[in-house]
């Protein structure tokens, strides 16, 4: 597995539990680190970025969202990013019924893995013993 960071220092002074996607809606207004894998990259024509975590939108369980004025909007790491297992650092809020961070620097993003991943496509494994 190919390792690709692109974390800087994080400057707020509260300490991020990382926790996966399904679970932050478990934590609203927590600041906690979120993983997960990204299905879908969205860019509305107001310029907002949606990172769907989990699934495409609607069904997403969690959403990386960078707005317009995000030095994170005009990102190389953005394209090329679908698929790829990231950790979103920051404090999460609800919106529409689904858990989100809102990514307003680079510092925020960090992609785990350049391991592209299908998120429906990850064959299951049984863990059981053999009979």
């Amino acid at each position: 597995m190919i390792l690709h960071a692109v974390f800087l220092s994080n400057s707020h002074s509260e300490t991020a539990t990382v926790i996966p996607a399904n679970e932050a809606a478990a934590h609203i207004n927590e600041w906690a680190t979120v993983e997960g894998v990204v299905a879908k990259v969205f860019t509305s024509k107001s310029g907002n970025t949606f990172l769907n975590i989990g699934a495409t939108y609607p069904n997403q369980t969690f959403t990386g969202w960078i707005p317009p004025a995000s030095p994170v909007s005009k990102s190389p790491i953005l394209s090329g990013i679908e698929g790829k297992h990231v950790r979103i650092t920051g404090r999460i809020q609800m919106y529409q019924g689904k858990p989100e961070i809102r990514i307003n620097a680079a510092s925020q993003l960090e992609v785990v893995s350049t391991l592209v991943v299908q998120p429906s496509k990850i064959p299951y494994t049984s863990l059981a013993a053999p009979k």
